[in-house]
């Protein structure tokens, strides 16, 4: 969890300003991830397994280290660090109160 400390004049309008731009930074995330599983998902329709079967297969070194690998690899990771993002945007806190 994190936890946003604000202090100012205008607390209710610095907060909603806060507010605002996470919002629209979770709109942006979200149609990111929203891109990156479309890809994900050519790769799996033409290697037949799931992203998470190849990577555990990359991680272990059976994948190889063609460039296709390496582009799948990394959409993979950006997918995992998108989500990360969002989990933890969606979890921040002004004051005691949850924005979400």
């Amino acid at each position: 969890m994190t936890k946003l400390v604000i202090e100012s004049d205008e607390l209710p309008y610095t907060s909603l300003l806060i507010k605002t731009a996470i919002v629209d930074e979770l709109k942006t995330i979200s149609w990111a991830i929203e891109m990156t599983i479309r890809r994900l998902k050519e790769f799996e329709q033409k290697y037949k397994k799931t992203s998470v079967e190849f990577y555990q297969q990359f991680q272990k070194g059976i994948t190889g280290d063609s460039e296709e690998v390496m582009e799948w690899a990394g959409e993979y990771e950006t997918l995992l660090r998108l989500q990360q993002n969002f989990s933890r945007l969606k979890e921040i806190e002004i004051g005691d109160r949850r924005l979400f």
